[in-house]
């Protein structure tokens, strides 16, 4: 065994599945010239399809190791991952589509006919699909009670993101609504939500997420953001 060996996350993260296309090469390519991870990979595998880590009395790895491996694996099973996606047209009709709702629920019947009367103006969606500096986002929904929350995380392969939420509620903005963001131990930042509430220049990291309505907590989501995309907590 060198350094260059894999740890107990490398190898909870295959054999659950939660990897990316190309950890999983860079951990293919590894065990097939390391015969000590590739023992150790089959050997977790086992114990982790049998579950009966007991039973077994010749096993070349530690049992701690195994059962760190192990535990890991079920919190793997246990999260929900959101992986990058690449931005392209599909996310910029997407996006004008979902404008275009948002507009048409917020937006006196007044204003809808004729197309040129004025209508609310979502700058910060908006922006998402007119920013060439955004190569992939993630898009996740969330319910709390009967608000519905939609998240769209965009980044430019750099370690930072931009975050920006939206709320409906009868398929309308909900008034007196708070977002608190905080990350883990670095700070909080809280905004009222008036249309879509953005988070700007987030490095990836763990978050929280507070929604309150009428300074009463309506929920939570707690998330992390890495190279690899979003993982619920």
């Amino acid at each position: 065994m060198d350094k260059s060996c894999l740890d107990e996350k490398s190898i909870a993260d295959y054999i659950s599945g939660n990897i990316s296309y190309f950890k999983r090469k860079k951990i293919l390519e590894h065990i097939a010239s390391c015969d000590y991870c590739l023992n150790e990979m089959l050997e977790v595998s086992r114990l982790y399809k049998n579950n009966e880590l007991d039973k077994y009395q010749e096993i070349k790895v530690s049992e701690n190791q195994i059962r760190k491996c192990l535990n890991l694996i079920k919190t793997k099973l246990e999260q929900k991952i959101y992986t990058w996606k690449p931005v392209d047209l599909s996310l910029k009709n997407v996006i004008s589509i979902f404008i275009y709702k948002l507009i048409q629920w917020s937006t006196p019947n007044k204003y809808l006919i004729p197309v040129l009367q004025p209508v609310p103006v979502l700058r910060s969606m908006a922006s998402i699909s007119m920013n060439n500096n955004s190569n992939r986002y993630i898009h996740v929904q969330k319910k709390f009670n009967d608000l519905l929350l939609d998240l769209i995380i965009t980044n430019s392969f750099d370690d930072h993101a931009t975050i920006q939420i939206t709320i409906l509620k009868n398929k309308k903005i909900p008034k007196n609504v708070r977002l608190t963001l905080i990350q883990q131990g670095n700070g909080i930042e809280s905004k009222l939500l008036k249309d879509i509430v953005s988070f700007n220049d987030c490095p990836f990291d763990i978050y929280q997420l507070i929604v309150e309505q009428n300074a009463i907590e309506i929920g939570k989501f707690k998330f992390e953001i890495n190279k690899e995309g979003l993982y619920e907590r």
